[in-house]
């Protein structure tokens, strides 16, 4: 809609426009930590006011904070797990997902456009869940990420294999589910941090993660535009790939990254209840 009020480069622009604005109110009105402006720190062993630590010391953090993730075998494990969740959250909303609406479903520019903001939809709404929803199913984080990536290869069977069957409606109800339980529930890996290492490591596991998450897009796409290419294109209309290409080129590729994901995911490690994160090997004191 907004690419027929005012033009798909000046939407771009808008768009911009608004974020350097967003980021401008930020630097401004957001001041560092804190415990600096003296607001109680929420885990007591963060409560050293990083005013005191010098650049050479938060560079030796960093450091040892990046040694002590990248030396942990979970790590890995949850990374590999978040580039398969996401890898399969992105492969839609970035490019196919215009292509396969449009192709395999006959809607027009508008209606594609309106049907894929379900995946933006649910990508913010599980993001927001993500202090409540590991524990409303079964109160463990591991088993709603694997219930949840689930029931988003559920998701993935009628897209792919009932295509002419499904209405307006539950098309977009379909990829928001799909969003909420991809992208959005990938985001319950962010809180693994205490069960592997010093909440001071949290931020720099957070970032290590998101790397995984965001290089899923870069391998994915081109994936499944090569498997596109090897089914084809209609032989009445070279402008349209085969339905096939589309099936398993996006569908069957993220229910088998998405199932992929899951076995790695059962191979990472629960922290015991009477386990103190500190005693864990892999943490490093930078104290």
């Amino acid at each position: 809609l907004l690419s027929q009020a005012i033009g798909w480069r000046w939407r771009f622009f808008l768009i911009a426009i608004i974020s350097v604005l967003l980021a401008t109110t930020y630097l401004i009105f957001v001041k560092g930590n804190p415990v600096s402006n003296g607001y109680p720190a929420v885990n007591d062993s963060l409560i050293k006011d990083s005013k005191s630590t010098s650049t050479k010391e938060k560079m030796h953090q960093i450091l040892n904070n990046m040694t002590t993730i990248i030396s942990n075998p979970n790590f890995w494990l949850l990374g590999f797990f978040v580039f398969f969740k996401n890898g399969a959250f992105y492969n839609v909303t970035s490019i196919w997902g215009g292509p396969y609406l449009k192709e395999m479903h006959g809607y027009d520019s508008v209606k594609a456009s309106n049907a894929l903001l379900g995946l933006s939809v649910g990508f913010c709404f599980g993001s927001l869940l993500n202090p409540y929803l590991p524990y409303l199913p079964c109160n463990a984080k591991k088993v709603t990420l694997l219930i949840g990536t689930a029931v988003a290869i559920g998701c993935c069977i009628p897209l792919g294999f009932f295509t002419k069957s499904l209405t307006y409606v539950v098309v977009i109800l379909l990829l928001t589910v799909h969003a909420i339980l991809t992208a959005g529930l990938g985001t319950v890996t962010f809180p693994f941090t205490l069960d592997f290492f010093h909440p001071s490591v949290g931020a720099s596991f957070a970032g290590c993660l998101n790397f995984f998450a965001f290089f899923s897009l870069i391998v994915c796409m081109p994936v499944t535009a090569k498997m596109l290419d090897c089914f084809g294109t209609l032989p009445n209309d070279p402008d349209l790939h085969s339905p096939d290409g589309f099936k398993f080129g996006i569908w069957v590729f993220s229910m088998c990254g998405l199932a992929l994901g899951s076995i790695f995911l059962l191979f990472v490690k629960n922290r015991k209840n009477d386990q103190i994160i500190d005693n864990i090997s892999n943490y490093r004191s930078v104290d």
